[in-house]
C-alpha cells in the first residue's frame, strides 16, 4: 500500500489484528501478493472481491470486481433501477 499510487491513506477492507497476524498461527500460505503485469500496474491497489462457500469438494470460489449484491448483478431493485 505504502508504494501504491494512491497511498496508504486510500486503501482499506482487509482487516487484521496485528498480534494475530505476527503469531505463529496466521495461515501466511493462504495470502499472495498480486503483482502487476508491468512496474506501473503492479502500483496499483486492486478492487477485488472474494468469496467461498461450501463444504469439501463441494465449494466455489468467487474472484472478481462485482459486489454479492442483487443489483450488483443485474436485478432491478426499487424504481427500475
Amino acid at each position: 500500500m505504502q508504494t501504491s499510487h494512491l497511498g496508504q491513506e486510500n486503501a482499506s477492507s482487509v482487516i487484521l489484528n496485528e498480534d494475530y497476524y505476527r503469531g505463529p498461527d496466521f495461515p501466511r500460505a493462504s495470502f499472495h501478493r498480486q503483482e502487476g503485469k508491468t512496474k506501473a500496474l503492479d502500483r496499483n491497489l486492486y478492487h477485488t472481491k472474494f468469496f467461498m462457500a461450501g463444504e469439501g469438494d463441494n465449494q466455489v470460489l468467487y474472484f472478481g470486481s462485482h459486489n454479492l449484491s442483487a443489483g450488483a448483478w443485474g436485478n432491478q431493485e426499487k424504481n427500475g433501477s
